[in-house]
């Protein structure tokens, strides 16, 4: 008896347990719009005014209720593979009474997709209890957004509802350049935007609208039995996907790697088609899903594939951009007609086995992008019998493993850097200049000898460096050992990122020199000592930044200098000459603390007092030393603010005096205002203008500013909300995009 009274007591525990770890759980559950619309199958209520209509070319959806008109729009119901899907959402207060409070979750407006090829995709609605907020309208209130995709707001599921990783989904839609901007694979396509305000009730929203989609593909896409292809015209076909890849077993280890042969023609419905690219910015999306059906890719049509062997044949003229992104890739050979391989087509190539990774092109004209190979596991780089070659922008770049190179008589042009930061800086490894070689855009390597070719008319290389044949240029280093280059007289001019990330201690530009470029030597840890020619003019854009010089002399006819020129050096003490008419933001930025910089009197264009810059014979504050969030800047005596550089750090708090009656809105720019990124495209918050005066002064744009920062603006108390709004919408600045004005004061948001 005491048994099944003991018995019957545990049973009872664990049953109210059990309820209340439900409980408990319950209400942290996400739940989406998609969800509720499965379980519950209500009817769809509101009238539906317009549904798929075109007005002046955009296509149209428009639901009314008795509250709300909610329209959908998007650019075309027709969309081919690669567009990019813009959809637009609407939802306007046309009730009868002048305010209607509503309570919503969050968001106010949830989406989701259906597809006829069983893709399904919604945005996550939070649970009820948990963000629901209180919205007032007001008569002809609208709010306007455009759908936006983001992957940690969606999940999809297949028609056999197995769930999707969501760090996947973007291989289906997600266009990384945009947030509100998506692509979607071959089929037709529901979207839905619906109300969220009755999911409070525990109700699906059947207030909604909706708009048909339909996604084809230009040409016939079609399956070989190895490769995925499209037609193109009446007798090309791109390639736009394989099943040759490397098979892994359970454990993650590989037992096969496939080859990629892509043959010169193909046939479909009995017709030749002769292979000319291998995928396309058109439909660069397109990759195997299964057997029978085909998705997309946001990065390229084989990026992340892995094969033993990839042969590539003469008819293929274009290599895509990304086609290859991240591939496995042991052996690559290309037998070239005339070629273009696009950008970072083969960038981040590792290997699989463990032969060496190799890539050989044979004949043709061939022309290589930016970045093409960049950051790839390629050891031998073997280009021979071209009629020409043109190297692009750091094509070669970052072959940390690269043991060998060699170029074709007529490589016509070498891009900027087409070789930095390939091999171990080992004498062995030499870079020949070709003969045929007329146009090198900047320095060539930093980690690996340079020699020019015998009979090559262009260029020489003479005390370390890599100069044209008239001794004017100095295009960038030759030998990698040497540790002090002063530069003979004559030389006129030094390319971009010339010394860049090189081991040299000690530099002479002589006074032949009239601009140091931007970058000149940048990331060069090991430089100590610079003499800077009489003659220079310009000092260009990070010059000098991150490198170890701890004293600068700055010649007396310098004109300029760049934006972070000295930034992360070692410096003490600078003298800014009277000759100096520009000084570029953070230009001395991370030196030691103590940095000392002063400007010689006589300078027409700055005056220092204290730590700020002034105008001579102004008012106007156009630059501060040293950022600083003091409250000092209060009592400074200055009627209009005109920020063009602060020399160290960035301002997170500035305070503006009544007297000043004008402020420059590119004085609030990201690269001047404190900063992080918020999430946005491209708009950068964090720093705080508290304003003193009751009245806004006047906004200007006399300097047309880029507009990408986001400031917190606080005002006094007392002070003019709606007049500082509008001068600030009238100089070209938007609320919630580029400013929010606080409620509270900044004392107040300060002590919370």
């Amino acid at each position: 008896m005491l048994k099944n009274w003991m018995r019957k007591l545990v049973l009872c525990g664990v049953f109210c347990l059990t309820v209340v770890c439900f409980m408990l759980i319950l209400p942290g559950r996400n739940v989406s719009a998609f969800d509720y619309e499965l379980k519950t199958n209500a009817e769809r209520t509101g009238k539906v005014v317009k549904e798929d209509a075109e007005e002046d070319g955009v296509i149209v959806s428009v639901v009314e209720n008795a509250n709300f008109r909610l329209t959908l729009k998007t650019d075309k119901a027709e969309y081919h593979a690669g567009d990019r899907v813009r959809l637009k959402t609407e939802l306007e207060y046309i009730g009868s009474k002048d305010q209607l409070e509503m309570t919503f979750c969050k968001p106010m407006i949830a989406y989701k997709i259906e597809g006829s090829n069983g893709l399904k995709i919604a945005e996550s609605v939070y649970w009820y209890k948990k963000d629901a907020k209180v919205t007032t309208f007001k008569k002809g209130d609208r709010i306007e957004e455009d759908f936006g995709i983001r992957r940690e707001n969606i999940y999809c599921r297949q028609c056999d509802e197995e769930v999707i990783n969501p760090d996947h989904i973007r291989n289906y839609i997600w266009d990384s350049e945009s947030f509100d901007e998506f692509c979607l694979p071959q089929g037709t396509y529901t979207f839905f935007a619906v109300m969220t305000n009755e999911l409070t009730k525990k109700k699906a929203s059947t207030f909604y609208a909706e708009i048909h989609l339909n996604i084809d593909v230009d040409g016939d896409v079609f399956y070989d039995g190895s490769n995925l292809y499209r037609t193109r015209g009446e007798d090309e076909a791109v390639l736009i996907g394989t099943k040759a890849d490397d098979k892994v077993g359970s454990m993650g280890f590989q037992i096969q790697s496939d080859d990629l042969i892509i043959p010169e023609t193909v046939k479909y419905e009995g017709k030749k088609y002769t292979v000319t690219q291998i995928g396309d910015e058109g439909i660069r999306w397109f990759g195997f899903v299964d057997d029978y059906t085909y998705g997309y890719t946001d990065s390229g049509v084989l990026a992340g594939h892995n094969f033993d062997t990839v042969k590539i044949p003469s008819t293929v003229k274009v290599i895509s951009r990304s086609a290859f992104l991240n591939a496995h890739i042991n052996t690559l050979y290309i037998n070239a007609g005339d070629l273009r391989i696009d950008e970072k087509a083969f960038s981040n190539v590792s290997i699989w086995g463990e032969e060496n990774c190799s890539l050989e092109i044979k004949g043709g004209n061939v022309e290589l992008g930016k970045d093409v190979f960049y950051y790839s596991c390629l050891e031998k780089i073997n280009i021979h019998d071209c009629k020409s070659l043109i190297i692009g922008e750091q094509a070669f770049s970052n072959l940390f493993m690269l043991k060998s190179v060699k170029l074709p008589e007529n490589t016509v042009s070498i891009g900027d850097r087409a070789f930095y930061e390939s091999a171990e800086r080992k004498d062995k490894v030499v870079l020949t200049i070709p003969k045929g070689t007329v146009n090198i855009d900047g320095p060539v390597a930093n980690k690996m000898l340079v020699k020019v070719a015998d009979g090559n008319t262009s260029f020489v290389e003479r005390y370390g460096l890599l100069l044209t044949a008239d001794g004017s240029t100095v295009l960038g280093i030759a030998d990698f050992r040497v540790k002090n280059i002063t530069m003979p007289e004559g030389v006129t001019t030094i390319k971009p990122y010339a010394f860049s990330a090189t081991l040299i201690k000690k530099l002479v530009i002589p006074d032949t020199v009239t601009v140091i470029p931007e970058g000149m030597a940048s990331m060069d840890n090991k430089l100590k000592y610079v003499t800077i020619g009489k003659g220079v003019t310009e000092i260009g854009r990070c010059a000098f930044w991150v490198t170890g010089v701890k004293k600068i002399k700055l010649p007396n006819g310098l004109k300029s200098i760049g934006d972070y020129a000295f930034s992360n050096c070692k410096l003490k003490k600078v003298t800014i000459p009277k000759s100096v008419e520009s000084i570029g933001i953070s230009a001395f930025e991370g030196n030691n603390i103590s940095l000392k910089i002063t400007f010689k009197k006589g300078n027409k264009h700055f005056k220092q007092v204290d730590n700020e810059i002034y105008i001579p014979g102004t008012k106007t504050v156009i630059g501060m030393l040293l950022s600083r969030s003091s409250d000092t800047t209060k009592e400074l005596d200055y009627d209009k603010l005109d920020l063009q550089f602060v020399l160290r750090g960035r301002i997170y708090h500035l305070y503006i005096p009544e007297t000043v009656k004008e402020v420059d809105i590119s004085s609030f720019s990201a690269s001047i205002m404190g900063e992080y990124y918020s999430g946005k495209y491209e708009v950068y918050e964090g720093a705080e203008v508290i304003f003193l005066g009751k009245e806004p002064p006047k906004f200007v744009d006399e300097r047309n500013s880029s507009k990408e920062f986001f400031v917190y603006i606080f005002i006094p108390e007392d002070g003019d909300r709606e007049a500082y709004i509008a001068a600030l919408e009238e100089a070209g600045l938007e609320a919630g995009k580029n400013f929010r004005l606080m409620n509270g004061t900044y004392e107040d948001e300060f002590e919370d």
